[in-house]
């Protein structure tokens, strides 16, 4: 139920990660410069990138969507539950109830527009890369062929480089960078996102207050680049006692090794080296005679190695030499240290492994860092913002308290004076609105906040723009991100481009070459070489776009190819000539502006549908008009599953979770124990010719012809009435085109217990020979010449009719038509079957009528496919030129035919 008018839902109802729904107020400005607030229900779902707004909650049509692709987010903590969306330049603010359930619409719309440019992403890289048409190297195309116009190479685009805007410190930390130094000898340097030093030379971090509650003095100071806690705690420790230590003994240990360096070398002043050794300190004396200890255990340890060494391979050759000429213990000696030699490989390897894991791990670590570093430097630029409008304010306060000063002296004035400054003419002062005056509404709503002197209003103040500091730099990083991809996406396009360039001045330059071998027959302007023409010929049938399955379509129908090999050049070009024809005009009904409206139509449907949980979709008129146009091949599973639902829902919560595998189990339970049953045995004689135009239904052993068998023994014992019908093996085939195994199941049992009256799929068929006469009425009725026609002849409509009513005309029509037939007669029941024959008819009465036999009829009304052009075209005949179409006269006419069948011997 839809909430009062005036009024906003509670918090919406957050279903997934980022699919929410519920009533917002829109805020929308008119022309006359008029704000209003107007109350719509707004839809996200996971599976658009799109935010839908609709009058109602059960609205089927939207009134707008915004893209989220590209959009950004933000809001004003003093307004409350509200944001704003900015896309495609322009502004949409939106309303909540609270601000928390403004936090829960702004964090779906975060995760639609990452799902949506991640999907985007993945698709571009999935993207094949161009290259020359025959598979081989362009080069060897080009070199095989001459071409009487340049051909221009690709060229890898350069891409821009970043402008990166550097102090003179961190340019000097740059060009620097690469001489090497300790690090106690230079400043600390903390490496950004974009690789760009910062120095780490600062000032710990500035409360605004002191614990008393009273503006600190460096407060309003700006403060110096902040620093991580690694940076803080380094330079402590540089600044701690151990520094001056740490740099007498660096100094003393490079003037010892200088010293050694120099001692063979001849002194000039023998007495001036002793002096100077002389003049060491005890403590200088205690570091020299350190390192020197230091680097004589370095000499023992290599030397105490070596040694071991030595010991080793003496023990080994005395061993040996012990064996002499005992073999058995020399091989056995060898495979013992053969054994620990693949030991330490094997354990060396592992260690190898372990390190690349490492390295791995630092990798991601890294990126981790990069991260963090580029979360704080947006967080360093919001606090530089924040201190800028904090001196302003400030800066207003001073001004303000200066000009109540000055009021204050003036007051003070003697009369004296006053009657000098009355003598003084001053030019009347015009009064000045400062409503009025043109600046900035955020800057005013800043000065605003000066008024405010409520602790507790003050505190709610800063816990919303703390709020909406961390929510605005998670935008930025977002936004930088989904930036960096559409860069990316743009280069590779660009690369691409290149591509394709080469491949039309290659093909180009061949083609040119045929047309200047045929422009002259007696004098040809270039000689061709033989094959040549035969090649271009195999590479425009071999296109980039096809590929390795192109004989079948999306749901494995097998393609109508009607290109024979011939000899004549003619027929080929031709064959060629209505291929691309087929391509441009696909191509083009993709791009127009009403099929983009019908998809959109879809989207908003399915969004509204899947967000809401609705479930009572079946009275609306919108949808029934919705349907009737088709649905979309990528949407056709989802909504057959929502109205098979409806249908069956009821069923399914009285049978129970579980229903489907406890049929399955019992077909199995029956088929091991070997009890005969003739619709089993039927079942199995009709899978393999169900679909014999489909791939994934022409092989016996294929996975869809064992859901087929799956669906049909569940449904034979779930409705032992029906049992096995020919004609349900083609219904629920068709279902498992875009259901899975279980709905398939529901799909049939919606068909045979819900669309189709009553005894339709019996053993005597009683339902469809009492429609066949209903048709036949009807066809007396709307098509009268076609009707006394077909009696002259004596022709019976039920021979054609029959299949055509039992199988939604599956062996009559192709899969593009009959499968948006489905779609009209899953929502609206077996109706649409009359008036789809009717419409059929009416299309073939021409063709009919001139036929004189019945044989002529038999195989005209069975190519009838040939005459139907697009579903477009026979659903304009059905839904329009055959009205009035009553049901409660097809109702009235089906009983009357179902008693006389009955009366006549008939059962159920």
């Amino acid at each position: 139920m839809s909430a009062a008018p005036g009024t906003i839902s509670p918090p919406a109802r957050e279903l997934k990660t980022s699919a929410i729904c519920g009533y917002l107020h829109r805020i929308e400005v008119r022309s006359i410069g008029l704000i209003t607030r107007r109350r719509y229900w707004f839809a996200l779902c996971d599976s658009t990138p799109y935010l839908y707004w609709y009058k109602d909650s059960d609205d089927i049509k939207c009134i707008g969507r915004v893209s989220l692709s590209g959009a950004a987010f933000t809001y004003d903590p003093r307004e409350k539950g509200r944001f704003e969306i900015h896309s495609n330049n322009e502004v949409i603010a939106l309303e909540c109830s609270s601000d928390k359930q403004r936090n829960e619409w702004m964090k779906a719309l975060q995760s639609t527009r990452k799902r949506s440019w991640k999907a985007t992403k993945s698709k571009s890289d999935s993207s094949l890369d161009i290259s020359s048409l025959t598979g081989r190297n362009s080069s060897s195309v080009l070199e095989e062929c001459s071409s009487p116009s340049p051909v221009p190479p690709p060229r890898s685009p350069k891409p821009k480089k970043r402008t990166q805007f550097l102090t003179e410190e961190e340019t000097d930390a740059e060009t620097s960078s690469d001489v090497p130094h300790s690090s106690e000898e230079t400043a600390e340097v903390v490496e950004d996102t974009d690789n760009t030093k910062i120095p780490a030379e600062g000032s710990a971090t500035e409360w605004y207050l002191n614990p008393n509650g009273q503006l600190n003095e460096r407060s309003l100071q700006m403060p110096k680049t902040i620093e991580s806690p690694e940076t803080v705690l380094k330079r402590l420790a540089d600044q701690s006692i151990e520094a001056p230590f740490r740099a007498i003994r660096r100094n003393l240990s490079t003037w010892s090794r200088s010293r050694q360096n120099t001692s063979d070398e001849p002194v000039v002043g023998s007495r001036k080296g002793t002096v100077s050794s002389v003049d060491l300190t005890p403590e200088e004396k205690v570091i020299e005679l350190s390192d020197k200890v230091s680097s004589l255990e370095e000499v023992v340890d290599s030397l105490r190695a070596a040694l071991l060494l030595a010991q080793r391979n003496n023990e080994a050759l005395q061993k040996i030499e012990d064996m002499g000429d005992n073999k058995e213990e020399m091989r056995e000696y060898i495979l013992e240290k053969e054994r620990q030699v693949t030991e330490l490989h094997i354990s060396n390897s592992m260690n190898a492994r372990r390190v690349r894991d490492l390295e791995d791990q630092n990798v991601r670590l890294e990126d981790t860092i990069n991260d963090l570093q580029q979360s704080v430097e947006a967080f360093r630029e919001s606090l530089r913002t924040k201190e800028e409008l904090i001196l302003r304010m400030c800066e207003e306060e001073n001004r303000e308290d200066l000009l109540g000063s000055i009021s204050e002296r003036s007051s003070n004035i003697p009369a004296d004076a006053n009657g000098l400054v009355s003598d003084v003419e001053v030019p009347e002062g015009i009064l000045v609105d400062v409503s009025s005056v043109d600046c900035e509404e955020a800057t005013r709503k800043v000065l605003d906040e000066e008024n405010v002197r409520d602790i507790g209003e003050l505190q709610d103040l800063v816990e919303g723009y703390r709020t909406q500091n961390q929510f605005l730099n998670a935008e930025i990083v977002q936004l930088h991100a989904i930036t960096q991809s559409l860069e990316d996406r743009e280069k590779k396009l660009i690369r691409q481009n290149f591509d394709l360039e080469a491949c039309y001045y290659q093909l180009k330059s061949r083609y040119l070459m045929v047309l200047n071998h045929f422009k002259s027959p007696t004098k040809p302007g270039k000689i061709m070489e033989p094959g040549v023409l035969k090649e271009l010929l195999e590479e425009s049938a071999r296109t980039p776009r096809e590929s390795q399955q192109n004989l079948t379509d999306q749901l494995g129908f097998y393609k109508k190819d009607d290109f024979s090999e011939s000899d004549d050049l003619l027929d080929t070009a031709t064959f060629y000539m209505k291929k691309a024809g087929d391509v441009v005009e696909a191509t083009k009904l993709e791009q127009s502006e009403e099929y983009m409206k019908w998809l959109q139509s879809w989207d908003a449907f399915l969004v509204n549908n899947t967000v809401s949980r609705q479930t009572a979709i079946m009275s609306s008129p919108d949808l029934k008009t919705l349907i009737r146009t088709g649905v979309p091949p990528a949407y056709r599973g989802r909504v057959w599953k929502i109205i098979v639902t409806h249908w069956v829902k009821d069923k399914q919560a009285e049978l129970g979770n579980g229903y489907y595998q406890s049929m399955l189990r019992k077909a199995g339970t029956k088929k091991q124990d070997g009890s005969y049953d003739a619709a089993i045995k039927q079942i199995d004689l009709d899978l393999a010719r169900t679909l014999p135009t489909n791939k994934l239904f022409d092989e016996p052993d294929s996975a869809n012809i064992e859901k087929l068998r799956n669906v049909l023994y569940a449904f034979r014992y779930h409705n032992s009435h029906v049992g096995y019908c020919q004609g349900l093996n083609r219904l629920a085939a068709i279902a498992l085109l875009n259901l899975d195994e279980q709905d398939s199941f529901w799909f049939l049992v919606a068909c045979v217990e819900h669309l189709q009256p009553e005894g339709y799929y019996t053993s005597s068929l009683i339902g469809a020979v009492a429609d066949q006469k209903v048709l036949r009425d009807l066809v007396a009725e709307k098509l009268p010449k076609l009707a006394a026609h077909l009696r002259a002849l004596e022709v019976d409509l039920s021979l054609f009719a029959l299949s055509w009513f039992l199988t939604c005309f599956v062996d009559v029509l192709p899969h593009s038509i009959y499968l948006t037939i489905f779609d009209a007669f899953l929502y609206e029941g077996n109706k649409v079957l009359f008036r789809f024959a009717l419409a059929l008819f009416k299309i073939c009465e021409p063709h009919v009528l001139q036929c004189k036999t019945i044989g002529t009829v038999h195989q005209c009304l069975s190519k009838a496919q040939e005459h139907i052009i697009d579903f477009k075209s026979l659903a304009q005949v059905a839904f329009n030129e055959l009205n009035p179409f009553p049901q409660k006269t097809i109702e009235t006419k089906r009983q009357l035919y179902l008693t006389q069948l009955k009366d006549t011997g008939h059962c159920m």
